[in-house]
C-alpha cells in the first residue's frame, strides 16, 4: 500500500466514525428539556390568559369611560348654553 490509500483510508474512517458524533450533537442543538419546554409552555399559557382577561377588562373599562365622557361633555354643552342664556337676561 502506498502512503496515499492509508492516508485515505485513515481519513475515511475517521470522518465515519466523527458523523455519527455530529449528528447527535445536531439533535441536541437548541433543544430544551421536555418538562423545561412543558413548565415554560404552561406558564405562557397562564400568562396568555391572565392578558386576555386584563385585556377584556380594560376595553370594558374604556367602554364605560368613553360613554361617560360623552355624557359629561353634553352636560357641558348643556350648562354653557344655560349660562349664556342667564347673561342675556340679566
Amino acid at each position: 500500500m502506498d502512503q496515499t490509500t492509508i492516508i485515505v483510508a485513515a481519513a475515511s474512517g475517521l470522518g465515519a466514525s466523527l458523523v455519527p458524533l455530529f449528528v447527535s450533537l445536531r439533535k441536541l442543538a437548541g433543544t430544551v428539556k421536555h418538562s423545561e419546554a412543558e413548565q415554560l409552555w404552561a406558564a405562557s399559557e397562564t400568562l396568555r390568559k391572565e392578558l386576555e382577561s386584563r385585556n377584556r377588562y380594560l376595553v370594558e373599562r374604556l367602554e364605560k369611560c368613553e360613554t361617560k365622557v360623552d355624557n359629561l361633555e353634553e352636560e357641558v354643552r348643556d350648562l354653557t348654553e344655560e349660562n349664556y342664556r342667564l347673561k342675556r337676561v340679566s
